[in-house]
């Protein structure tokens, strides 16, 4: 069962109309639509998402099985298209999927909704060392052409950054992904679009570093 299923079964069970539904959830009816009928590959943000967990009245199983197939639904589509090419052979186990944590509302200025109840995932197969692996949903074009807006990050915790590299920062108590800048005089946090100033580093700055940039997927539909 997909999401757009789903999500017509449980409005069905309840007795709900397409229309009364997308009233009750307060987006148009047109979006609801196209969500139930496959047309809109992002959901919708985590607060329309969890009204939409009241609404439907899901038990725990339901918000379990609903969380899984929102993440189905961000996985990368060149993702999904390779999976649907594997085929079963004889004595052999299909990849194993692995799942990292999602961050959707990230973007360049703000903290990551990291606090959310209800987390979101991203899978992907054959991965090693999930544990540290987080992504992220780049906002803005303040790291273009490099990372375009949209775009997901795959970064992992609590490694070194270095020199030129992209990175996950906590500056002053608000996140940002810049590319790190060490020069001689100065450390600065860097966009690739020369439109955004650098962030140099002072003593009295709070910097940490989240994580690193390991793989950006830019061409997410």
């Amino acid at each position: 069962m997909d999401f757009k299923t789903f999500l017509k079964t449980k409005r069905e069970e309840l007795g709900y109309t397409q229309n009364g539904l997308a009233k009750t959830i307060k987006m148009t009816q047109s979006y609801y639509n196209c969500l139930e009928n496959g047309e809109i590959k992002n959901p919708p943000g985590e607060k329309i998402l969890n009204k939409m967990i009241k609404i439907l009245k899901l038990n725990d199983e339901e918000i379990a099985r609903f969380n899984y197939l929102i993440a189905i639904e961000r996985t990368p589509s060149l993702i999904l298209k390779r999976l649907k090419t594997l085929t079963i052979q004889k004595n052999k186990k299909l990849p194993k999927h692995k799942y990292i944590q999602f961050y959707s509302k990230t973007n360049t200025e703000t903290e990551p909704s990291a606090k959310e109840k209800n987390l979101n995932f991203i899978s992907l197969p054959e991965v090693r060392n999930t544990k540290t692996l987080f992504t992220i949903n780049m906002e803005g074009d303040s790291m273009e052409p490099f990372i375009k807006n949209s775009s997901l990050i795959i970064c992992r915790k609590n490694m070194e950054v270095k020199n030129n590299e992209i990175g996950v920062f906590i500056i002053n108590g608000e996140y940002c992904v810049k590319r790190l800048k060490i020069a001689k005089n100065y450390i600065a946090l860097t966009s690739d679009n020369h439109n955004y100033p650098p962030i140099f580093i002072s003593q009295e700055d709070k910097l940490n570093i989240v994580g690193k940039a390991l793989k950006v997927i830019n061409d997410i539909q």
